[in-house]
């Protein structure tokens, strides 16, 4: 058994379970734990969030460890400055993910990729046609209105390159967020590559 303070509020939590997980409000930036019982307990404290626009991350990529580079192309395969594309415009954002081969194989890897909100995500299996750039293959691959999360292995030595068809559908000024690539259970291998200012005109 054990006690969790956070802000104003208090609980005490009992479980026979070995692994139990609740969200936290916390109000202040602190959080209290006390353990009652007289089992050793494991703390793990998740945070999750996503900086203000024009507040990204710098990148931050080990070679030695994970390397990704990311492009955007038309759909004729020229590459085009995503900073400023006209309205209407369908292309292409390449990312390509390399295991260098240094610490064996990678497993349960997640690639995190937001889009800005004045572009639209072409989601190819709801078109009832083949994609038109064909991406490595992956364990499952999640697309949602503003966002592709692929999640997938990487042999040493490999390389990987998955895509996402997009059209600058809404005139603007926007933010694009960073891309992220994770081992999910392995924080020391990551990269990450900044995110940046586009307009669809």
């Amino acid at each position: 058994m054990f006690s969790y303070q956070s802000g104003a509020a208090k609980s005490n939590i009992s479980s026979s379970s070995y692994l139990w997980q609740s969200p936290l409000a916390v109000n202040g930036g602190k959080v209290s734990l006390k353990n009652n019982g007289n089992n050793k307990l494991y703390i793990r404290l998740i945070q999750k969030g996503q900086p203000s626009s024009g507040q990204d991350v710098q990148s931050n990529i080990n070679p030695d460890v994970l390397q990704m580079r990311i492009g955007y192309f038309t759909l004729g395969g020229k590459e085009i400055d995503p900073s400023k594309l006209p309205q209407g415009t369908d292309f292409v954002a390449q990312v390509n993910i390399k295991n260098p081969g240094k610490r064996g194989r990678y497993d349960n890897m997640a690639l995190t990729q937001i889009f800005p909100s004045g572009w639209e995500i072409l989601n190819t299996r709801m078109m009832n046609n083949d994609e038109a750039f064909k991406s490595s293959e992956s364990d499952y691959r999640d697309i949602r209105d503003d966002r592709v999360n692929t999640y997938f292995s990487l042999p040493e030595g490999k390389e990987v390159t998955y895509y996402v068809m997009l059209n600058a559908a809404y005139a603007g000024k926007y933010y694009l967020p960073a891309v992220y690539c994770e081992a999910m259970y392995n924080n020391s291998i990551t990269a990450l590559l900044k995110g940046q200012w586009v307009e669809v005109r």
